[in-house]
């Protein structure tokens, strides 16, 4: 393991050998388990955490290898903790690693279940996820169309391939699946402005009578639109709709003098079809590449 894994793991244990209380001291080499790792070792680990201000150091008659709990190591070590212990929090490292994996394998974006479990992203301070916990997360990612299912094996998903909503997912700086399913749910649909002359396209907006456009702004979205259509987990019937929606749209912003309420009731049905079809981060994702956002 790293020494950030290695100062992670000392850090609990000396958080335990004092029942949590800052300023307490604890030395790691009267301990066979972190003896064996020599003093050098010890001493560059209590250094690292050290430098993170989770501990102090006395360095009585040389020892450089006892230290104290800082407020923000017991805070820290309280944090990882929970990660290791509580199910909730287990389950967030399985279904973000699983992401992280996939992107990993950016543009097929593919993970094998088994190569997962075998890695360092399913291992929480040398506790390793269970194999229910992984199949849980998987299950999950695959039911919020995050990935889809590439192979089975006695009724178990063995792997899987990440969706273009689960990529978007996958691209941020910090991945964390939960919140990005509960944005989409949550209606980020109605937060979409389309237009800088302060017209709103999502649910629960009301257009204003001096609708503008910009012609290739909207045949950019277009484009957008239908290349995620064409990649995304959705049924045929769908991708058709989505098609003929948008072939009109360009059709009509295709004329040499576009007529506004054309345009305008062209995209309006876009917008219907596209949200009745496809997934919100999709969408989202859409707009942003179309400078609609």
């Amino acid at each position: 393991m790293t020494t950030e894994d290695d100062a992670a793991l000392l850090l609990v244990w000396v958080h335990g050998q004092v029942d949590g209380i800052a300023y307490a001291d604890a030395n790691a080499r009267d301990d066979p388990q972190w003896s064996e790792r020599g003093e050098e070792r010890l001493h560059t680990l209590v250094e690292y955490l050290k430098d993170k201000v989770a501990v102090g150091t006395t360095h009585t008659m040389g020892d450089q290898t006892s230290c104290y709990l800082l407020p923000a190591g017991v805070a820290e070590a309280e944090r990882l903790m929970r990660i290791r212990d509580v199910r909730l929090e287990r389950f967030d490292i399985a279904a973000n690693g699983l992401i992280s994996a996939g992107m990993d394998d950016f543009p097929d974006c593919v993970v094998t279940v088994r190569d997962f479990a075998l890695s360092p992203g399913a291992v929480i301070l040398y506790t390793v996820l269970t194999p229910q916990e992984i199949d849980k997360a998987v299950s999950y990612l695959v039911e919020q169309k995050l990935a889809t299912t590439l192979a089975m094996a006695e009724s178990k998903i063995v792997a899987i391939k990440l969706t273009p909503q689960g990529t978007i997912c996958g691209s941020a700086d910090t991945i964390d699946v939960r919140k990005f399913v509960i944005d989409q749910q949550a209606g980020i649909k109605n937060q979409f402005n389309v237009f800088g002359n302060g017209n709103q396209f999502g649910d629960g907006n009301t257009q204003n009578n001096t609708f503008g456009y910009d012609p290739n702004q909207l045949t950019q979205f277009a484009r957008e639109l239908l290349a995620a259509a064409n990649t995304a987990d959705i049924t045929d019937t769908a991708r058709t709709r989505v098609t003929e929606s948008v072939a009109v749209l360009e059709g009509e912003l295709a004329e040499n003098s576009p007529d506004p309420g054309r345009v305008r009731h062209a995209l309006e049905r876009v917008r219907e079809v596209a949200w009745e079809t496809l997934p919100a981060a999709i969408i989202q994702a859409v707009f942003t590449a179309a400078g609609l956002m």
